[in-house]
């Protein structure tokens, strides 16, 4: 998420912004009846607000997705063997016994 910080201070948005109120770097997709419909933004200039926008909007649209426990991503990882050094042997011994790790 963009803390209020992360944005440009309001005055260099002022400054970068035209008569029409419109900003450098950010231009609006209108359709015949001058409604906007999409933005394209310059990432040279906005990457980073972009990649936070676009971040929580992924986040949101997951939310209502089925959770998975960490406890139960470390036994499948170890399951398939993709999980390596001390961390590995640990939580495979447990799998192989067939002991259930309990999520705290």
């Amino acid at each position: 998420m963009v803390a209020a910080g992360d944005f440009p201070p309001l005055s260099e948005l002022r400054k970068a912004s035209n008569s029409e109120g419109n900003i450098e770097g950010i231009q609006f997709v209108t359709n015949d009846r001058g409604q906007k419909t999409a933005v394209m933004i310059d990432l040279h200039k906005y990457g980073e607000i972009w990649e936070d926008f676009y971040d929580d909007l992924i986040a949101s649209l997951r939310a209502d997705e089925p959770r998975e426990t960490l406890a139960s991503i470390k036994d499948r990882l170890c399951k398939q063997g993709k999980l390596g050094g001390k961390v590995r042997h640990h939580l495979c011994s447990l799998c192989a016994k067939g002991i259930q790790r309990e999520s705290k």
